[in-house]
């Protein structure tokens, strides 16, 4: 899991989210597509969160517009509050 400061500003979700993509980079899954070959060469499961709850992105305007400027798609991160993340991984 890989999260920002709680402040949720811009500098801390975008390089939660750079630090995730940089971090993947390091494990070729290229080639072990399902989940028994990744386990097996123990290719750890990076999963950044935005550190801010899903509606209050809706207020971090610069974050969207820098986010949307990269072609990500805000709608499809994880969140603080989304159930998988308070459920699963904090």
């Amino acid at each position: 899991v890989i999260m920002g400061n709680e402040a949720g500003d811009a500098d801390s979700i975008i390089s939660s989210l750079g630090l995730g993509y940089v971090q993947s980079l390091a494990y070729d899954t290229t080639k072990s597509t399902t989940t028994t070959a990744m386990q097996e060469k123990n290719v750890p499961v990076i999963v950044p969160i935005v550190s801010v709850s899903r509606a209050d992105m809706s207020l971090r305007r610069d974050v969207i517009l820098l986010l949307d400027l990269a072609g990500i798609n805000v709608d499809k991160l994880l969140y603080m509050d989304d159930d998988i993340v308070t459920s699963h991984l904090l």
